[in-house]
């Protein structure tokens, strides 16, 4: 995002973009500083941020350290939009920051809405169907097309009726062709749950009824377990084993699954093909979006994710066999590739799996993307934790030094990487409590190298 707006500032102040081909990410807030200094001493400059809540779950976003409130221009104005978590709570307790609540839309804000949704499907606006929308109530009163968020996703739903839709409205309605299409576009705006949380429960609903349960939610939890979405190649390897984990769990009864074996060839789940996949992929409609430079479809909004865990991964037994399975998919592509860099160390913590964790940490290379997301990736589960969370993200770091089986090599590589790169991540922000605890770990286990190989 600030590499963006530090080249359309560039490009406004009509100077070559000052960010050496390295750039740290001091290196970026202060360009991005520095131009947002010069740009609003010619023109007031607005910056707008939608959804502070979906930003990553790292320091630096949660807390906008980068923001550097006390040399903000006084002719730049920051408008920021955030569900109440985290980084809205950071933000609105800076000097100068003033909290507004957003009021729900009022009827006439929602049918100009609406209107703008028929008219982007080519149709006209149906103002009955509208009515019904507008007529819904949450449990607390609050009109349902008050929240702009369930509004765009009911009419979505509305406007992209497939042919098992008409085929029920040929079916369960009588009169004319566009009478019974009439009543059945009514019967399903009357049936679309009131509230966010169930209208995603009824879009994965819909699309499991179209589309088959164990390839929507096989799709949906890959995509849900994952930091921002996945190409359409991991996708590809990833959705079959997920539908075979899907199916030894409901077989078993039990969550207990080993999620990483491939697709037996008579399960007929290895014939997901791009086909399919882009099928499935429309049925998400706008809820699933490609993003970065990878192109790696994720979900539009964090409220989708939650939707798709709590009703497809609710057991957390289940959960870590999954993110295993998708460790072992990132660990089986070349050393090479970025998201295996990136992400394979989130998966195997999130999998609670040290073994592999340790050895991975211990075996990257010194210097590789991979080692930097590595302790990127720790440094950041200490840094988010709670007070009192804090020493059990530590204790889960410092265990992988006794993790057995591992050879002394291994060990004093992962002291070296505890000691300076992993301690180096936390010196700016991290608690000296956590970062003491993690030294005095690094150091017992110094001693029992020393101990081990006394002439080393």
């Amino acid at each position: 995002m600030l590499r963006r707006w530090i080249q359309e500032l560039a490009d406004f102040l009509q100077i070559a973009n000052p960010l050496p081909e390295k750039a740290s990410a001091e290196d970026v807030d202060n360009a991005f500083a520095a131009l947002l200094g010069r740009a609003a001493q010619q023109r007031r400059v607005v910056v707008l941020m939608d959804a502070l809540n979906q930003f990553e779950p790292t320091v630096r976003a949660r807390h906008l350290t980068w923001l550097k409130a006390k040399s903000w221009p006084p002719n730049a104005r920051l408008i920021a939009t955030s569900l109440p978590e985290q980084n809205a709570v950071a933000l609105s307790q800076w000097v100068g920051v003033e909290e507004l609540d957003l009021p729900p839309l009022t009827e006439a804000d929602a049918e100009q809405i609406a209107k703008k949704v028929w008219q982007r499907y080519h149709r006209q606006f149906n103002r009955e169907v509208f009515q019904v929308l507008a007529g819904k109530r949450q449990p607390d009163g609050v009109a349902s097309a008050g929240n702009p968020l369930w509004l765009n996703l009911a009419l979505e739903q509305l406007n992209l009726l497939d042919a098992d839709d008409f085929a029920r409205a040929e079916r369960e309605f009588t009169g004319a062709p566009a009478e019974r299409l009439r009543a059945m576009v009514l019967d399903v705006a009357r049936r679309l749950p009131a509230d966010v949380e169930g209208l995603f429960d009824w879009m994965l609903e819909h699309t499991e009824k179209v589309h088959g349960a164990a390839w929507t939610r096989a799709l949906a939890t890959a995509i849900a377990l994952s930091r921002s979405g996945w190409r359409e190649t991991d996708l590809l390897a990833l959705v079959p084993r997920f539908c075979v984990a899907a199916e030894v769990t409901r077989r078993s009864g039990s969550a207990g699954v080993e999620a990483s074996n491939p697709p037996s060839h008579d399960s007929g789940y290895e014939n997901f093909d791009a086909v399919r996949l882009a099928a499935l992929r429309r049925a998400f409609r706008g809820q699933a979006v490609k993003r970065g430079a990878l192109e790696q479809l994720d979900f539009f909004h964090a409220q989708m994710r939650a939707a798709v865990l709590r009703r497809c991964v609710a057991d957390e037994e289940l959960r870590r066999k999954l993110h295993a399975a998708l460790a072992n998919h990132l660990l089986g592509l070349s050393e090479t590739d970025a998201l295996r860099a990136s992400e394979t160390m989130h998966h195997l913590i999130e999998a609670d799996d040290r073994p592999r964790a340790a050895r991975f940490y211990a075996s990257v290379p010194d210097p590789s993307p991979a080692l930097t997301a590595g302790t990127q990736t720790l440094a950041n589960r200490i840094l988010v934790a709670t007070d009192a969370e804090a020493n059990t993200a530590v204790d889960w770091t410092t265990s992988l030094l006794a993790e057995p089986g591992l050879e002394l090599a291994q060990v004093a590589a992962l002291a070296n990487r505890f000691q300076f790169d992993l301690n180096d991540a936390l010196e700016n922000e991290g608690r000296l409590g956590p970062r003491r605890r993690l030294l005095d770990a690094t150091r017992a286990a110094g001693e029992r190298l020393a101990a081990a190989d006394p002439s080393n």
